[in-house]
């Protein structure tokens, strides 16, 4: 049996793990954002009726990574808004004890084959300039470094980085093994 991540399009099932790794994983990967923001934002993007309507819209995949055990250790959200080339990659949490385990690769591996699948050719995604390790990763990834831009959280104006994957270029493909459509 294999120790790798396994991905699969999440569920109305998966609703209250999606809002456990979202909340752990916002809470301690990113210290920097006021507490009171993060918070209404995770109340907001988390909420059951939110979640729930993400995962009936057809314009949006969203991903879910389990452990060996089947364990949920991470979740990633794609739109794929009708009509364009590009998608965006809106979030991608993995809990804080499972980074550095292949989920963040596995998740977005689904990511871009999804995007594939769907006929788009580019891929944005927006990271916190603070967060030096996802910069790293997405670029280690093949992403490029497009714009700067700020996210709103509330009051709060966050410096974030604007990445754009070429999916044609990108060497991330889906594993038979490790992917679940």
């Amino acid at each position: 049996m294999t120790n790798r991540p396994r991905v699969r399009r999440a569920t109305r099932d998966d609703i209250d793990a999606i809002r456990r790794v979202a909340t752990l994983t916002w809470t301690t990967t990113y210290p920097w954002i006021p507490a009171a923001e993060r918070d209404q934002f995770l109340g907001v993007a988390c909420s059951r009726h939110r979640l729930r309507a993400e995962l009936e819209d057809p314009a949006i995949q969203v991903w879910i990574s389990l452990t060996r055990d089947g364990t949920p250790a991470g979740a990633a959200f794609l739109s794929l808004d009708p009509g364009r080339a590009d998608c965006e990659l809106i979030r991608l949490d993995v809990l804080p004890d499972h980074q550095d385990r292949g989920h963040g690769r596995a998740l977005f591996v689904a990511v871009c084959d999804g995007a594939r699948a769907a006929g788009r050719t580019v891929l944005w995604v927006s990271i916190f300039a603070q967060d030096r390790r996802a910069l790293a990763w997405s670029e280690r990834l093949g992403g490029r470094l497009s714009h700067s831009s700020e996210r709103l959280f509330g009051s709060a104006r966050i410096p974030a980085a604007i990445y754009r994957f070429d999916l044609a270029e990108i060497v991330p493909r889906r594993s038979p093994a490790t992917v679940d459509s």
